[in-house]
């Protein structure tokens, strides 16, 4: 069984502000884009918890309600349909208590409902009476034995029938690591990134099968060459954690077409406490995602440590210096395997995806307006001439005009890494 939980609700954890914060950020333009599909829009927290802290702060649960309330009120598409679903097994009772409290007297009304009961039995029940729905899923246990692969993945599965699905994942990829060591009999206690963390300690059941266990959460057994070059000492634990959540994020690449990671940290720059996952099949989501963690990745230095970033297009999610001239390459490999004209949010979103979150989105386009300048790419614009009759110049999108398509220059040497 999980370690118990009753003293985790006395005071919000640093890292909790920066997980929640990214959640909050990431919800307010996701309900008010999702809204214009004029589709019923649906979010539901798979570990709800208790709803607020004794030291005031609020839970995921009233931050999504305030933010659906606010989003909501300032609607302009007639579509209000937002809904929460707030999935909690130990603390329901209290959590329903709170959220009604939390929505008394306040217009406009959100709806909500507190289910009862576990993750992997509540959460398809739910999901599977959704059918034209946008559906948002917050996925954040305590530990790692809930992410069961084939469960995550599933909620793609078109026999749900859902309009668009999205999941926000809390991966505790160390303490998967951790328990990874121990399935395979390797001492980790030793390493910085891997010696024990209380409070994201897991006690596995002695009947379990732990390494049928991880291969059922990572879907697939690729995390043991990770274990074995640690066992190795080819690398420490901070470059094993690297090595598994980017191979995790390519697994989840095989049914999401867009896949993002962020790592939170806590002390240094290179000391993640965990992950954060993103998983879309929609370039807009993936692009106000990787935006957002840019901005949550500014903000770490004032949430946790004292180190000073000297800007924001210095570093990227994963704490790493990056220049302008690196971005730029990166553009050019992503546009020299263009072979068709392409939307440019596809473009973007194919970056973020292939490259990962090292810049914002702006950057990108700016790299793509040179790369045009430059007559690296095409660029075929739609409509070409505006309604002044003046060439059209936009590299953004906009729902009144499509969208600028790119295309790598076939007259000029392709650029290879």
């Amino acid at each position: 069984m999980a370690k118990d939980q009753s003293d985790f609700f006395k005071e919000k954890k640093p890292w909790s502000e920066v997980k929640d914060e990214l959640l909050a950020c990431y919800l307010k333009p996701y309900f008010q884009k999702v809204l214009y599909t004029r589709k019923p829009v649906r979010y539901i927290d798979c570990f709800a918890g208790r709803g607020d802290f004794d030291d005031g702060k609020p839970g995921s649960p009233l931050i999504a309600l305030n933010i659906a309330r606010d989003c909501i009120r300032a609607g302009t598409t007639g579509n209000k349909d937002i809904a929460l679903t707030f999935i909690e097994n130990q603390w329901s009772h209290e959590l329903e208590a709170t959220a009604t409290e939390c929505e008394k007297a306040r217009q406009p009304s959100v709806g909500f409902s507190v289910v009862p009961g576990r993750f992997e039995r509540a959460t398809t029940q739910v999901v599977q009476n959704m059918a034209g729905h946008n559906v948002f899923l917050y996925i954040d246990p305590y530990g790692v034995r809930d992410l069961d692969y084939d469960l995550i993945t599933s909620f793609a599965d078109k026999r749900f029938g859902l309009f668009s699905i999205e999941l926000l994942i809390n991966l505790n990829s160390f303490g998967f690591l951790r328990a990874g060591c121990l399935a395979m009999k390797v001492r980790y206690q030793g390493d910085d990134a891997l010696r024990d963390d209380d409070e994201f300690a897991e006690e596995w059941n002695p009947t379990t099968k732990p390494v049928e266990a991880l291969n059922r959460i990572a879907g697939g057994d690729y995390w043991q060459a990770v274990v074995d070059a640690f066992k190795r000492k080819e690398i420490d634990g901070f470059e094993a954690e690297r090595r598994f959540a980017d191979l995790y994020r390519r697994k989840l690449s095989e049914v999401f077409d867009y896949v993002l990671s962020m790592p939170i940290r806590l002390k240094e720059r290179q000391q993640p406490k965990y992950r954060m996952i993103h998983a879309t099949n929609h370039v807009e989501g993936c692009i106000l995602m990787a935006d957002n963690m840019m901005s949550r990745t500014a903000n770490l230095a004032v949430h946790m440590s004292a180190y000073q970033q000297a800007s924001l297009f210095g570093e990227d999610v994963e704490g790493e210096i990056i220049d302008q001239t690196y971005v730029q390459d990166q553009v050019r490999a992503v546009t020299s395997n263009l072979h068709q004209f392409t939307p440019v949010d596809d473009v973007v979103a194919k970056f973020f995806a292939e490259r990962g979150v090292i810049c914002k989105s702006s950057e990108v386009r700016k790299v793509l307006a040179q790369l045009e300048k430059d007559g690296i790419v095409d660029v075929r614009r739609e409509p070409a001439i505006t309604t002044k009759g003046i060439p059209t110049t936009f590299f953004t999108t906009s729902r009144t005009q499509k969208v600028l398509v790119c295309h790598y220059s076939s007259s000029l040497p392709r650029f290879t890494r």
